[in-house]
């Protein structure tokens, strides 16, 4: 056999085990081996809150390309991840938003990702089938919470660190999580919540803004502050992440301790839940409605749960209901500190300006 040839040849049956030795193993979120690049430069993130954990890590210079939410134009937008990221606008789009991705988009992006994080899987495209129909390593990611899903979050967020090489980022964020909600116990450590009224959060949104009865039997900053929350109080429920109340068991509860969630009020009149406290004559006689000592807080959801948010919001009501434990916080520099250090850029005032001045302030309901 002649030499080229024979060095041809012995190329072609090496190139494979090459490619594979370039290439590493992981596990993702459901329990797959996946193989990807040793090195990854290029992503798409897919699902809610995913774009989210890869700004937190500081890696969002590596996307080619985006869902749909990304460009949809709003006029209030309640994630200050994309707020502090307005070029996100200006990417291709590979799919809807929720998961709903379209495999012959992504082969056409340019360049190419090198791998697809998804988070919740088990909604929209199957992670799966579009690792088979692109051909890209699919690394499916739980998303968790700051409570009992707190474990997830954090190994979501190691994982994907580890592979776009912010290994250092993830766990300063994750220790920044940790410091954070260690601050919150230690300054509730010596305080009393049981002289505290239940508390009842309303107008939470879920897949989309809700109105006054939409609520979450486990609100976090509820939780993390041990105030006991109606929604919560005797149900089948408690853990639940969402629920809508009745309009009867809002009068019957008559909550003196009441917060709303501003997001609501972006909704059509119909719908809006601070509408319907200034206007429908069945709240009118509710005892935080007369006192007018409803308060706002910044939107928990918005394409999934808004960690930053929900943390500041913790600082917001702590202050309110425990002034002694929280008199050194002033909650709207709290907030700004918070977003610099997750998304870059301290957000508060353009979250506050797009809810008409409702966050962090007791909203006027009787005039």
């Amino acid at each position: 056999m002649r030499p080229l040839l024979l060095l041809l040849l012995c190329t072609m049956l090496l190139s494979p085990l090459a490619h594979a030795a370039q290439n590493h193993t992981i596990t993702d979120a459901m329990q797959r081996q996946v193989s990807i690049p040793a090195e990854v430069r290029h992503v798409i993130c897919s699902g809610p809150g995913c774009l989210r954990l890869l700004t937190y890590l500081q890696a969002q210079h590596m996307i080619v390309g985006v869902d749909s939410i990304e460009v949809r134009g709003v006029d209030a937008d309640a994630r200050p991840y994309a707020m502090a990221n307005p070029q996100f606008a200006t990417y291709p789009v590979f799919g809807e938003f929720r998961g709903h991705d379209h495999p012959e988009r992504i082969v056409t992006l340019e360049p190419l990702p090198d791998v697809i994080f998804k988070t919740s899987p088990e909604s929209g495209h199957n992670p799966i089938l579009l690792q088979q129909k692109t051909g890209i390593p699919v690394i499916t990611l739980n998303y968790g919470d700051l409570t009992s899903g707190k474990s997830d979050l954090f190994a979501s967020l190691r994982l994907m660190g580890s592979i776009v090489g912010q290994q250092k980022r993830a766990e300063e964020v994750i220790a920044f999580f940790e410091q954070t909600l260690e601050d919150v116990q230690t300054r509730m450590a010596t305080h009393d919540t049981s002289a505290i009224p239940a508390c009842y959060v309303g107008g939470i949104a879920m897949r989309g803004g809700r109105g006054f009865q939409s609520t979450m039997p486990s609100y976090t900053p509820f939780e993390l502050l041990g105030i006991t929350n109606l929604a919560a109080s005797g149900s089948r429920q408690s853990q639940a992440a969402h629920a809508v109340v009745s309009q009867e068991q809002l009068l019957a509860w008559d909550p003196a301790c009441l917060f709303l969630d501003v997001s609501t009020s972006m909704l059509e009149p119909a719908n809006n839940g601070l509408h319907a406290l200034r206007t429908d004559p069945s709240y009118a006689n509710l005892t935080a409605v007369r006192e007018n000592t409803i308060r706002g807080v910044l939107p928990f959801n918005s394409y999934t749960q808004n960690f930053g948010s929900i943390l500041a919001n913790t600082y917001y009501i702590s202050s309110a209901l425990f002034p002694q434990a929280f008199h050194d916080v002033d909650p709207a520099t709290k907030a700004d500190d918070i977003y610099r250090f997750l998304v870059g850029k301290p957000v508060f005032g353009q979250l506050e300006q797009q809810f008409d001045g409702l966050v962090f302030q007791t909203i006027p309901i009787r005039n």
